[in-house]
């Protein structure tokens, strides 16, 4: 047997040499396993470890490393951290994933790097079309507390925001529920406690319910639907009137079983809808009279209440444990009405933004941010006679801000086709959409615990 110095002591020619090394660069490669991509072909059992991420690894690491290009796929946590036009997958919708759209347009040739294979860009479809799972089983932006629903009713859609990773974690198309092109939907509320959702169709005449995992779970025919709102447990959904027919019936919804019960009252502009906290009454505001209608759901009488005060012209009415928060879009006032009781409904002062309002929402910091006509953000605590702030200016002539919701820390704000982001009054990403949202609703697990101070 040869050892190796005497293998070392023999005259080599330069054949036997590179021999040589060619013999020890295969044995290294043996030793390190095979590096070569798997057959994405084939592939069935989808890992992100062993699939995914290796495919990441090979074709887009190289530029897409956390530094160089803002997106990172060196990891999951980068995967969903996403860029600043937010995440770069839907789970289960290959069609508004930006990742295939770009890999299927021109990414990243026009770097001058080759195109991804299409075997490895269908590998990635079918990853995506399963949820785009973990190994673990856990599927991207599925971890929120409290999540966001925006209403877009130009591309028949309704996304489920993530507020903390700033991305898309759902959307619900309607048209492949069944609903045919232009339903339309305009508005989204939520129960409480999350475990239900409301979405009007306004084309179409329809209110549906879905669960917490956006099931579809029932029906209601309701014609000319406008704005709607639930609280309590989610028994009853008060439906105002749509801006695009002002007068008529507004309605009750008894969601136990989709049934609807309508009442004709004598205001006009009955645009805002509302719920008494515990649903004990839904609540319509009468934009020209500043009348609150009270709609018990125990079938008593209807009850009216009035706001004292300047003209305000009630755009928005938020439920809280201790009453209502009703927002002046002429007086720019957020007015505190205490009570839970269709009969004990009290004005007990208000916040003056001081700018005509287009929306508002309550954060469970126990604070109000406001959106005004001129499309600038404001913060006001939970106190009457407390002093609002700007929070964020307007934007420029091409900017147009609609709706604002609050979650999880975060401000979102309609704009243009997308949701803004605002942290610590600076707008941190601007979410793409495919379409203008004209309502957001935050759907979320816990109930806003705070009160009108004393």
């Amino acid at each position: 047997m040869w050892s190796i110095l005497q293998v070392m002591d023999l005259p080599m020619s330069r054949p036997f040499l590179l021999a040589l090394a060619l013999a020890g660069l295969l044995a290294g490669c043996e030793l390190l396993g095979d590096t070569s991509l798997p057959d994405y072909g084939t592939v069935e059992d989808i890992s992100y470890v062993r699939h995914v991420q290796v495919l990441f690894d090979e074709r887009c690491a190289g530029c897409h490393d956390g530094q160089t290009a803002e997106l990172d796929l060196t990891s999951w946590e980068g995967l969903l951290s996403g860029s600043a036009s937010g995440g770069p997958l839907v789970p289960f919708d290959t069609a508004r994933s930006a990742i295939l759209s770009r890999l299927g347009f021109d990414h990243p040739v026009e770097h001058g790097a080759e195109r991804v294979p299409q075997v490895e860009v269908d590998f990635l479809k079918r990853w995506i079309a399963s949820g785009a799972r973990h190994d673990d089983g856990s599927i991207p932006y599925a971890d929120s507390a409290a999540t966001v629903l925006a209403a877009l009713p130009d591309a028949d859609l309704i996304a489920v925001v993530h507020p903390v990773y700033m991305a898309v974690a759902r959307y619900i198309d309607l048209d492949a529920l069944g609903f045919g092109g232009g339903s339309r939907p305009s508005h989204v509320t939520a129960t409480p406690d999350g475990t239900a959702w409301f979405a009007a169709l306004a084309a179409s005449g329809q209110i549906l319910r879905f669960d917490a995992s956006h099931t579809l779970t029932g029906l209601a025919v309701v014609p000319e639907p406008g704005q709607l709102a639930t609280g309590g447990d989610g028994s009853w959904v008060a439906i105002a009137r749509p801006e695009t027919s002002p007068t008529g019936p507004v309605r009750l919804l008894e969601t136990r079983d989709m049934r609807v019960h309508s009442y004709d009252v004598a205001f006009g502009l009955t645009m805002v809808a509302g719920m008494l906290p515990g649903g004990s009454a839904g609540v319509v505001a009468s934009r020209s009279a500043d009348q609150l209608i009270l709609l018990p759901t125990d079938d008593s009488a209807v009850r009216l209440a009035g706001l004292s005060g300047p003209r305000h012209e009630v755009v928005r009415l938020i439920s809280h444990d201790g009453g209502l928060i009703a927002v002046g879009g002429d007086s720019g006032h957020l007015i505190f009405l205490e009570g839970t009781s269709p009969d004990a409904l009290n004005q007990a002062g208000h916040v003056d933004v001081g700018q005509p309002l287009l929306d508002a929402d309550l954060d469970r910091a126990g604070g109000l941010v406001a959106l005004d006509q001129a499309h600038g953000l404001w913060y006001a605590p939970f106190l009457p006679g407390a002093t609002a702030v700007p929070l964020l200016g307007p934007p420029d002539e091409a900017g147009r801000r609609t709706g604002v919701a609050a979650a999880e820390g975060r401000i979102l704000v309609a704009f243009n086709n997308g949701v803004e982001v605002v942290v610590d009054g600076q707008v941190v990403r601007t979410i793409q959409l495919p379409g203008q949202a004209v309502s957001l609703r935050t759907l979320t697990g816990t109930t806003p615990t705070t009160s009108v101070p004393r």
